[in-house]
């Protein structure tokens, strides 16, 4: 992950922990011959941030913004938005869908998301 293209986005007071979270397996890989038998557990919240990023520069270079990317940053800013920031107007369209999808699983979340997008789109 670019921790610079993120840095500003992390909420005030949250930095150890964000940071943690961001640098988790490139420290493991970079120290690895310090530890060779070293274990690294998988952490899913790594996987989340970086299919994140990889939405978001996906968005950047090509100026496209695919449903299923639509509806993966709504669940990641409706997650994670006590580690990070958002500009006000994402913020605003993510609290409609908070009070619909919140309690939903993933896997709900982005079936129901993908249609209500489709809907929209048609």
């Amino acid at each position: 992950m670019s921790k610079d293209r993120f840095k500003d986005r992390i909420k005030e007071g949250m930095e150890k922990e964000a940071r943690k979270l961001l640098n988790r397996y490139e420290n493991f890989f970079k120290h690895a011959n310090k530890d060779p038998e070293g274990i690294l557990d998988f952490n899913p919240d790594s996987t989340e941030i970086s299919l994140w990023e990889a939405c978001y520069v996906y968005r950047e270079l090509t100026g496209e913004s695919p449903i299923p990317m639509v509806t993966y940053n709504i669940w990641f800013k409706t997650n994670y938005e006590n580690l990070f920031t958002f500009p006000p107007e994402e913020v605003e369209n993510n609290r409609k869908s908070d009070e619909i999808f919140k309690e939903m699983g993933r896997k709900e979340f982005h079936r129901e998301m993908i249609n209500a997008l489709n809907e929209l789109r048609t």
